[in-house]
């Protein structure tokens, strides 16, 4: 996908989330990612556990994971990120 369809969520607070349908067996896998090596952040489950993970230009990586897997039937799981100020902010604008 283009970077100009993308949603743009660079140097923005934003809130993700997928609605899911946990089977009796387990689930996981990426729910939702935008990005690449250098800059980026994903959504998944790993192990059942609901996983969010944001690399800023490689330098600075964050992973929240939640404490057990997800029992089966329906979740939401979600992830809020607070926009950065500063010298972090400024390294990781492309302008």
């Amino acid at each position: 996908m283009r970077q100009s369809c993308a949603l743009r969520l660079l140097n923005t607070s934003f809130k993700i989330g997928a609605e899911l349908e946990i089977p009796a067996g387990g689930a996981e896998g990426v729910l939702v990612t935008q990005g690449g090596r250098f800059n980026g952040w994903g959504l998944y489950l790993l192990a059942g556990k609901p996983v969010f993970h944001y690399n800023t230009v490689g330098v600075y990586r964050s992973t929240v994971a939640g404490p057990d897997p997800l029992p089966p039937g329906t979740h939401t799981p979600s992830c809020s990120t607070s926009h950065m100020t500063g010298a972090w902010a400024k390294a990781a604008s492309p302008h």
